[in-house]
């Protein structure tokens, strides 16, 4: 372990088992409490949302009445503290306006004000505390950019400047809360410039590009996707900046809680089992048919989905396959929510394919896990993919992965050579559909031979992408970013 960085504060916009909208929430969920077995003080600041059922866990109010001010306005906040998975200490950042009335995460038309607010709040309340000190400050996604930021230029924080930072890049599509008017008006955030707290500027203000600009480390959350966003195609306007900064910008791969993630012990799956009892696999498969009416028959090919219904997740893609796929002998079944399109496609076609497609519309944990288990293939043609958590679970639970080559899906997935028996999945390399048809069309002949996809089921149900193996890499940038941060103040 680095002997100076011992007390790590995590600032995350969500974290399970708090609230969940996105993957986020499982990284901040998981990896602290892996920091914390390896020594490290490390702690987690989020705000209280209103999705947090704050009768599923104690916490103490340990500070109240933290004052920011924007323009006219003055808003006060209290902290809460809690503990989370290995006794992970959590702070609560509680607004009951700005995040307490809220039913989401984000997704509102002053997401820019509230996260705003969120950053100041968490930089005061860690200037009032007398125990504790974090050492390096972990931000994670646009929602925490502006910490590094006020953490170099704002005279309110001085006392804080000895304090490294490092800031993730968990998506780069999502930088802030667009409000076009304002853009007109007063023009695109330069991200250097100062950022006064007038509502203008903080409507404005790209969170992400702050945060790239100034923390001492970048991180993305796989190799692949490091070395994407450098260029146009997925740099999404800030590639110029992040190849400025290439030298302080790494990957690395998230992993995920193989004891959450368990089919031997999943509470919410039909049977338990492993990869020497592939036939109670297939118990789940029979359950998955019955509960969405399908045909119950263990020969038919079920592909499941677990996602958010959005166009980059690959969803125009299947879309111009899915009634060619859907005459053929197979199954789909699919659990999530998201852009109206893709919802109403679902509609029909489960009106249309009764007996061969299942949907359930809306985010559930309880049916991704029994998508996961009763399915034989997992379908995740995403456009883009910075790391992707779903291929990874499907793995764990034996459902083959059906994927295309960019991000995170690159750097975890292998197209499966039936001679050599490598490879974990199937693989295509080219964003059409044409090239995602052939790749599940390859997928479904080797299905037939079932030695052959017996014995690939259980060998990748032995793969392990655990945080334990990204950590000796964090751990290191850890380090970078103290040097860096101790040279900078001396």
């Amino acid at each position: 372990m680095a002997k100076k960085v011992k007390n790590v504060l995590f600032a995350v916009a969500e974290a399970v088992p708090f609230a969940k909208a996105g993957g986020v929430a499982d990284v901040a969920g998981a990896f602290p409490s892996v920091l914390k077995k390896r020594g490290y003080d490390v702690r987690v600041v989020m705000p209280m949302h209103g999705a947090v059922d704050q009768s599923n866990f104690e916490h103490e109010r340990i500070a109240e009445g933290i004052e920011t001010t924007v323009g006219r306005t003055t808003y006060r906040f209290d902290v809460y503290r809690a503990t989370s998975y290995e006794g992970v200490t959590v702070y609560l950042i509680h607004n009951h306006k700005l995040f307490g009335s809220r039913s989401k995460v984000y997704g509102y038309k002053d997401d820019n004000l509230r996260f705003y607010l969120f950053d100041r709040v968490l930089l005061k309340f860690i200037q009032g505390l007398s125990d504790w000190q974090p050492d390096l400050i972990h931000c994670n996604d646009w929602q925490t950019g502006l910490v590094p930021y006020f953490v170099n230029y704002d005279d309110e924080f001085s006392g804080l400047e000895k304090i490294a930072t490092v800031y993730t890049i968990h998506n780069l599509s999502y930088q802030y809360n667009h409000v076009h008017d304002y853009y007109l008006r007063y023009g695109l955030d330069d991200g250097v410039g100062l950022l006064e707290p007038v509502l203008s500027d903080v409507r404005v203000a790209n969170f992400a590009k702050r945060g790239i600009l100034n923390a001492d480390v970048l991180t993305a959350v796989s190799k692949q996707y490091a070395d994407e966003i450098q260029t146009e195609e997925f740099g999404m306007g800030l590639e110029d900046i992040l190849l400025s900064r290439r030298k302080s910008l790494f990957g690395i791969l998230n992993g995920i809680d193989y004891f959450k993630f368990d089919p031997k012990t999943d509470e919410h799956i039909e049977v338990n089992y492993d990869e020497n009892e592939l036939e109670k696999k297939y118990a789940n498969k029979e359950f998955l048919q019955k509960k969405f009416k399908l045909k119950v028959d263990p020969e038919i090919p079920l592909f499941g989905i677990a996602s958010r219904l959005v166009g980059h997740k690959g969803f125009d893609l299947l879309s111009r396959v899915v009634n060619v796929l859907l005459k053929m002998p197979v199954q789909i079944v699919v659990v999530g929510s998201g852009e109206k399109k893709y919802v109403r496609l679902f509609e029909k076609l489960s009106k249309k394919y009764k007996r061969k497609i299942g949907a359930h519309l809306e985010f559930s944990v309880e049916v991704a896990s029994q998508i996961y288990a009763g399915s034989d293939m997992f379908l995740m043609p995403s456009k883009f993919e910075p790391c992707g958590l779903g291929q990874l679970i499907a793995l764990r639970y034996g459902s083959i992965p059906i994927v295309h080559e960019v991000g995170g899906l690159s750097d975890t997935i292998v197209d499966f050579d039936v001679v050599e028996r490598t490879g974990n999945g199937f693989v295509f390399s080219n964003y059409h559909e044409l090239s995602f048809y052939g790749a599940i069309v390859r997928a479904l002949e080797h299905y037939k031979n079932k030695d052959v996809w017996e014995s690939l089921v259980k060998r990748v149900m032995q793969e392990r992408f655990s945080w334990e193996n990204s950590a000796d890499e964090y751990e290191s940038v850890y380090r970078k970013a103290y040097r860096s941060r101790r040279k900078m103040v001396g």
